[in-house]
């Protein structure tokens, strides 16, 4: 937990301004870094999700929670959060706009 805290930190570009707690732009860049930043609308999305409390920045207990549901959560718990992720209006479907965005984007992940 030390390292996904120190990953945290180092997010938190704007640490003196908001100590921590990671805005949207900083998270941005994040997805940006992992090669999904391609989609203003997933990276906007997957903050959401991120952000439990919807206060706008995500503190570290938040991003935690994500990141634990991500590698070590139940199957159907996953299940729910990739849906959650391509939903991108959050109307708990997914239609053909979203699904051939999501496509876009993991086929441009897989040609870098």
């Amino acid at each position: 937990i030390v390292g996904l805290h120190e990953a945290f930190k180092n997010l938190d570009s704007e640490r003196l301004l908001t100590p921590g707690k990671v805005s949207e732009e900083e998270f941005r860049a994040l997805t940006t870094e992992l090669g999904i930043g391609g989609s203003p609308e997933i990276a906007h999305r997957l903050f959401q999700i991120f952000d439990r409390d919807h206060s706008g920045q995500i503190d570290f207990r938040e991003f935690a929670a994500a990141i634990a549901l991500m590698t070590k959560g139940r199957p159907f718990d996953k299940l729910r959060f990739f849906f959650s992720s391509c939903d991108l209006d959050g109307n708990d479907s997914v239609d053909k706009q979203e699904m051939i965005k999501l496509l876009e984007i993991l086929y441009s992940m897989g040609t870098r």
